[in-house]
């Protein structure tokens, strides 16, 4: 669906908030229509999950999953944290766009 520019200006002037938040939280939720990226979503449980176990689960290699990770930790839907030699995802429940992703996620499970 393409909005008009004066229709996002309409938008943006009823809901209080900037042009570029507005592009920030539409590139975030683009983010979920690349399947493998909603696939890695759907495997971040509450308490994290490695890179290795995540590629493992979707046969890709770490490379190629640490490559959309990063995509997704850009737009603050993930959080990172290294454990040792591993570097563990969960899903950010401090930022809008994190909370608005988890929202999403529960509603097609």
């Amino acid at each position: 669906m393409q909005l008009s520019e004066q229709r996002v200006r309409d938008v943006l002037l009823t809901t209080q908030i900037s042009i570029q938040e507005f592009m920030d939280q539409l590139a975030a939720i683009r983010c979920l229509a690349n399947n493998t990226r909603f696939r890695i979503l759907t495997l971040i449980p509450h308490k994290g999950i490695a890179v290795e176990n995540i590629a493992s689960a979707l046969n890709m290699t770490s490379s190629a999953v640490s490559h959309q990770l990063a995509l997704l930790r850009r737009h603050e839907i993930v959080t990172a944290t290294k454990r040792g030699r591993n570097i563990i995802y969960r899903m950010n429940g401090e930022s809008v766009r994190g909370k608005l992703v988890q929202k999403i996620l529960r509603a097609v499970r």
